[in-house]
């Protein structure tokens, strides 16, 4: 169902940091990792040869990250469980990487989760363990999510200085930027599955067409 979950960067963001804090909790066994980890800055190289482990015996150009998965890859309960957790997160970092875009709570709701879910992670998710060793599939993939993860970390650094905070909003453009990212947050929150009192096409209605009548009427 990855497919699915990656139409909704709600959905995505969750998912995200399900896999995320398993794979953390895998990796805080291995006592060869890194303890350190800043927010939203990645850890892994920009060549080909980011992780590729495989079941074998580990080499001596290693990564601490490599090594620790090499013996999980090597077990065959803990194999398919990371090879899963790992391919979700690259799914999710390709298809739908605003999921995964530091960011911060401006309220005290305790459902909004601030930060990045790649936060939890000491490597960066094109570090991560794939089927088939490093065949030339592979490294392209990982080519390509090493540069979709560039780009999340520019939308990070963005967000952190706030570039669309009240000077951009003061603005036409900024204004309907608003108006637009509020509407996809509703309808990435609605559940199109069910209806009752609370989730129905009416209060849909409400929540994105009201509350832009009542920033016209303001103005």
């Amino acid at each position: 169902y990855s497919d699915e979950f990656v139409q909704s960067a709600y959905l995505s963001r969750r998912l995200a940091y399900f896999c995320a804090r398993r794979l953390a909790l895998l990796l805080s066994d291995s006592p060869s990792l890194l303890a350190a980890h800043s927010p939203h800055m990645m850890i892994g190289s920009n060549n080909s040869s980011i992780g590729a482990p495989s079941p074998g015996p580990p080499g001596p150009g290693m990564s601490p990250a490599q090594l620790a998965f090499s013996d999980f890859l090597s077990c065959a309960q803990h194999g398919p469980l990371v090879y899963g957790l790992s391919c979700m997160l690259q799914t999710v970092t390709l298809c739908c990487p605003s999921a995964l875009v530091w960011n911060y709570s401006t309220n005290d709701n305790k459902s909004t989760n601030p930060g990045s879910p790649l936060d939890l992670l000491q490597v960066a998710p094109s570090s991560l363990p794939m089927p088939g060793g490093n065949t030339a599939f592979n490294q392209q993939v990982r080519a390509r999510i090493y540069e979709v993860e560039q780009q999340i970390k520019q939308r990070g650094r963005a967000v952190e200085v706030r570039w669309s905070f009240d000077k951009c909003q003061e603005s036409t453009a900024g204004v309907t930027i608003s108006r637009v990212l509020h509407t996809l947050e509703v309808l990435d929150r609605h559940c199109f599955d069910r209806t009752d009192s609370s989730n129905s096409m009416e209060t849909l209605y409400h929540k994105i067409f009201w509350a832009n009548q009542n920033k016209d009427s303001q103005e």
